[in-house]
């Protein structure tokens, strides 16, 4: 699973070597690969530049992301410029296969940020200087260390899977043509089980959207505060389980999707009795 091996990766003795150099300071072609992208994105429109996750620290791959932290004003956090944001996404830094992925921060310039729970490490980009030194995380076996977030997540998974294969049945069933002859005084009967039919759809699709915006503003609302990647909360677990499985184009289409103000349900936790024996 892509993601989720960024979590289960070993442990390595020194930084990202195609990264950083040896005095722990980032190497200018990533930099300049990385301020590129944020100029091309915002102009100058933007305060601090701060890469986070597993290549800030010591657990990480030939693969893994460059996850990078942008902070701007209010009015600069557009739809437009959320969506240049995701096609800039993915870049390769040169020389290298760590794909460059920007995220915005738009938070009040007299909120200061705090990095000292990272999970990994924080660099200011602009300046060369570490917020918060990479540290070895681990001393024991991930999968021990991310124990109960990895309960909850899988339950949750486990809905998430049920809710999708909900919707796609209710999907299957409306689309299904009548085994029977329609004659004009069944007509009635017809339309009224049609009726039935989309209205069930549509029911699921609101159960499974509500639980898709859930899971995302959950973990949204982590990187906004400046955490970092992978913050040890069964949200952001679940989501690198989804995002390296079957389920990742479909959770990404439910998660885009604009339904009518008359589909949405409130974005609070949906069944808060599952979730809360979690440790955070």
């Amino acid at each position: 699973m892509k993601k989720l091996s960024s979590i289960l990766d070993p442990i390595q003795t020194t930084l990202n070597p195609t990264i950083w150099t040896p005095e722990q300071i980032m190497k200018p072609t990533i930099k300049e690969a990385i301020l590129t992208m944020v100029h091309e994105l915002l102009g100058l429109d933007y305060s601090q530049v701060i890469a986070i996750g597993t290549t800030t620290g010591f657990q990480y791959t030939n693969t893994s992301d460059i996850d990078v932290n942008v902070r701007i004003p209010d009015w600069k956090d557009t739809d437009e410029v959320q969506a240049k944001r995701k096609k800039l996404n993915g870049r390769l830094a040169p020389g290298t296969q760590h794909p460059i992925n920007l995220f915005l921060q738009a938070i009040p310039e007299e909120q200061t940020t705090s990095w000292k729970d990272s999970a990994f490490g924080a660099y200011d980009v602009l300046n060369d200087i570490w917020l918060a030194p990479p540290t070895k995380v681990l001393n024991q076996d991930p999968n021990q260390y991310y124990k109960s977030d990895f309960v909850s997540a899988h339950l949750a998974l486990d809905e998430f899977v049920n809710l999708t294969k909900a919707y796609l049945k209710a999907v299957r069933e409306e689309a299904a043509p009548i085994e029977y002859p329609i004659h004009q005084t069944d007509k009635y009967f017809y339309d009224l089980k049609r009726q039935k039919l989309k209205s069930h759809k549509e029911q699921c699709l609101r159960e499974l959207y509500t639980f898709v915006k859930y899971i995302d503003a959950a973990r949204k609302m982590e990187y906004a505060l400046g955490w970092g990647i992978p913050r040890l909360n069964w949200r952001n677990v679940l989501f690198k389980i989804i995002d390296g499985s079957p389920y990742s184009k479909f959770f990404e289409y439910i998660n885009n999707m604009h339904l009518e103000a008359s589909h949405k349900r409130s974005l609070t936790n949906p069944h808060p009795g599952i979730y809360e024996n979690t440790t955070y």
